[in-house]
C-alpha cells in the first residue's frame, strides 16, 4: 500500500494502482507498512470515536463537517473506501 497526494487530498492505494494515479497528477508521498494497515483496519468504524473516525476520513482525504454524527462519518468513510478499490 502506497500514500499518494495531490494538492490537500490523500488516498492510500495498492501499489499496482500507484501508476494509475501518478498518471492523474498524484505524488507517492511514502509506503504503508502492512502490517501497520492492517493493525488500524482491525478496529471497526462502528466502534470508533469521533476523533479516530475524522483522523481517518482525513487520511482518506475527506473532510468532514463538525456537524455529523458518528453514524454519517462511517458512512461517509466506507463510501470512500468502496470506490478506491
Amino acid at each position: 500500500m502506497t500514500i499518494v497526494m495531490k494538492e490537500n487530498v490523500q488516498f492510500i492505494v495498492k501499489d499496482e494502482k500507484v501508476q494509475e494515479y501518478i498518471d492523474k497528477g498524484f505524488k507517492q508521498v511514502k509506503k504503508v507498512d502492512e502490517s501497520e494497515n492492517n493493525e488500524k483496519k482491525q478496529k471497526s468504524l462502528s466502534k470508533m470515536n469521533s476523533g479516530e473516525l475524522k483522523e481517518l476520513a482525513a487520511q482518506l482525504g475527506i473532510e468532514i463537517d463538525d456537524s455529523l454524527t458518528n453514524k454519517e462519518i462511517v458512512a461517509i468513510i466506507k463510501e470512500a473506501q468502496n470506490g478506491n478499490e
